[in-house]
């Protein structure tokens, strides 16, 4: 009997750090993070990044930059995509900003306030 609940031990605990490693590489891959911010400024000439605003689902960010530039960054895999957007293409929704002009992307959990906050005098002194 004693082996019979050690070896289902084991199995449980195998079965648990199998879970445990999926989880942790499905969150890594499509992960936009803290690199944002450097994949703006690397994928459009003379963009200067403020600040990166990450989506709570960590799939998309919008980076507020300088004179009133702002990008989308997008994870494709493990890849960061980069592209400058209109202000007039984001659209506040109660979910996050909606992103158009193109394919349409949410950036889930970033409202208009994080966006002020992000830009600060900086957007101020110029819209």
């Amino acid at each position: 009997m004693t082996a019979t609940l050690w070896s289902v031990a084991a199995a449980l605990v195998a079965a648990v750090a199998g879970v445990a490693v999926w989880w942790w590489l499905r969150g890594r891959g499509g992960a936009v993070g803290d690199a944002a911010a450097l994949a703006a400024a690397g994928a459009l000439p003379g963009f200067a990044a403020l600040e990166a605003l990450v989506g709570d689902d960590r799939r998309a960010a919008l980076v507020v930059g300088r004179h009133n530039r702002v990008a989308l960054v997008t994870a494709r895999g493990r890849r960061l995509s980069a592209r400058e957007v209109r202000w007039q293409d984001v659209r506040a929704l109660p979910g996050g900003l909606r992103v158009e002009g193109g394919r349409p992307v949410l950036v889930a959990g970033v409202n208009v306030l994080d966006v002020r906050r992000a830009g600060g005098a900086e957007m101020r002194r110029e819209g």
